[in-house]
C-alpha cells in the first residue's frame, strides 16, 4: 500500500462562493470529509491549510492567493473546467495536485447530445418540419464532432448503436487513434460541408474564439443541424443569426452546460490522495491548458 503524503489529518477548507455549492457539498458530504480531514470553517485564513475543496464560485488561484496558502498540497474541484481557477504557472511549479469532476460532468452532457441527435434525425422539432425537411431516421447518419475530448469520446461510444458515420475535426487526434476509435479525421471545412449533424465540443481558447463564424456556417449543407454544448463564444452569434435568417432550412440547438453534482455515495478522489493511491482524474499542466 502506498504511503500517505500526510503525517496527520490534513487541514482543509471548502472554498466556494456560490449558492449552488450546497448541491455538491451537502451536510452529509461535509460530514464525510470531516472524518478524514480537519475541515476548517470556510472563512478561515490559515497558512497551514493543505487541501482545498472548490467548485462553482471557487477562488482564483493567482500568485497573491497562493502566497496566502504556502502549505497547499492538493485541490479537489467539484466542477468541470479549471481554466478560470488556475491563474498562474506558480500553481504548477509548486507541484500542487489538482483533480476535478470533469469526467462526471461529461457524462450527462454526452447523454444530452445523444438524445438531441436522435430527436433531430427523426425531425421531432416543429421548426424542422418546414422547408422540405425529410427525417433521416436514427440509423446510418453522418455526424461531425468538432474536437474530440472527454464528452465527444463518450458521445462517440453512444453513437455506435446508431451505426453512424462519425467525422472528427481535432488537430490533436492522430490518425492511429482515429482508426482505433472508429472515427474519420477531417479538416473543419470538409466536416462542416459533409455532416448532417455537427456537434461542438471545443474548449474556449484564444484560437477557438468564433471558430464557427459566417464563412464556416455557409459551408453547412441544407437541413444540417448544429449542436453547441461547449462554450457560447465558439460560435459567432451574430453570424449565426444572419445565416439562420437567410437559410431557414438550417437548425441550431444551443445549450449552456449545466453540470450535475456527483451523487452522495460517489467514491471521493480526495480519499485516494489521502491514502497515497494514484488519482483517477488528476489533471496535468499540459492537459489543463487544452481542456474546456
Amino acid at each position: 500500500m502506498a504511503s500517505s503524503p500526510f503525517a496527520k489529518r490534513p487541514r482543509a477548507i471548502i472554498a466556494v462562493d456560490d449558492p449552488r455549492a450546497e448541491l455538491v457539498y451537502t451536510p452529509s458530504v461535509r460530514a464525510r470529509l470531516d472524518e478524514t480531514f480537519e475541515l476548517l470553517p470556510t472563512a478561515t485564513a490559515d497558512t497551514d491549510v493543505e487541501v482545498l475543496f472548490t467548485g462553482w464560485g471557487g477562488p482564483i488561484l493567482d500568485a497573491s492567493q497562493l502566497a496566502q496558502l504556502p502549505s497547499l498540497k492538493a485541490c479537489f474541484h467539484a466542477a468541470g473546467t479549471v481554466r478560470r481557477m488556475i491563474a498562474t504557472d506558480e500553481f504548477w511549479r509548486r507541484d500542487i495536485v489538482l483533480s476535478s469532476a470533469y469526467h462526471a460532468n461529461a457524462e450527462p452532457v454526452a447523454e444530452f447530445c445523444h438524445s438531441l441527435i436522435i430527436l433531430l434525425l427523426k425531425g421531432a422539432f416543429p421548426a424542422q418540419q418546414h422547408n422540405g425537411f425529410v427525417p433521416h431516421g436514427i440509423y446510418g447518419a453522418t455526424i461531425g464532432l468538432v474536437s474530440y475530448g472527454t464528452i465527444a469520446r463518450l458521445l462517440r461510444a453512444k453513437l455506435h448503436s446508431l451505426h453512424a458515420r462519425v467525422l472528427v475535426y481535432d488537430p490533436f487526434l492522430s490518425a492511429a487513434e482515429a482508426a482505433a476509435q472508429g472515427v474519420e479525421p477531417m479538416e473543419l471545412p470538409q466536416l462542416l460541408a459533409t455532416a448532417q449533424i455537427v456537434s461542438l465540443h471545443t474548449p474556449l481558447l484564444p484560437e477557438t474564439h468564433h471558430l464557427i463564424g459566417e464563412s464556416q456556417l455557409r459551408l453547412l449543407r441544407r437541413h444540417t443541424c448544429l449542436i453547441n454544448t461547449a462554450r457560447g463564444a465558439i460560435v459567432d452569434t451574430d453570424a449565426l443569426v444572419r445565416v439562420l435568417a437567410g437559410q431557414p432550412d438550417l437548425f441550431a440547438c444551443l445549450d449552456v452546460t449545466d453540470p450535475e453534482p456527483l451523487p452522495a455515495d460517489s467514491p471521493e478522489e480526495a480519499q485516494r490522495y489521502l491514502h497515497g493511491h494514484p488519482l483517477k482524474w488528476r489533471i496535468s499542466a499540459e492537459a489543463a491548458k487544452r481542456m474546456a
